[in-house]
């Protein structure tokens, strides 16, 4: 990435190594990550005023298909379809560090998730099961109790 006002545009990994299509947030004043496939893994790649080009993390595997990312306080969230059409959620909190948990079972899922995260706590996502119908999951301090 160049310095100065107007589009610049850099390699972010390697060709061949990314497939799909990736997801995007805004954390604080720079929109830098990004959200992706790396072989069958949802990864994350970051640019940001103190890392100094690009830094590579992998937060999990055995996903296919668009993630959908959020941001939900200090907490990013990606939720991907699994290989196995079940409902992955992966998280990184900054005293906890990644996290995975998986939202809906095998055989669930027949399209890729779309996520948002909701004032007050909540984390909404839906898509479409194997049986056609639109299936809504939410997390919340309310749903949780």
């Amino acid at each position: 990435m160049g310095s100065g006002d107007g589009m610049h545009s850099a390699p972010w990994a390697s060709a061949n190594s990314i497939a799909g299509d990736p997801a995007a947030i805004v954390i604080g004043a720079f929109p830098g990550r990004v959200g992706g496939r790396r072989r069958r893994q949802a990864a994350t790649l970051v640019l940001g005023p103190n890392t100094n080009g690009v830094v590579h993390d992998t937060w999990g595997g055995g996903v296919v298909g668009r993630p959908t990312a959020m941001v939900s306080g200090a907490q990013q969230h990606v939720f991907a379809r699994g290989t196995n059409g079940s409902l992955e959620h992966f998280f990184w909190d900054p005293s906890g560090g990644i996290t995975h948990d998986t939202w809906a079972p095998a055989g669930t899922l027949a399209g890729d998730p779309a996520a948002l995260a909701i004032d007050g706590g909540f984390q909404d996502v839906w898509a479409i099961d194997t049986a056609g119908k639109l299936q809504h999951w939410f997390w919340g301090r309310r749903a949780a109790a």
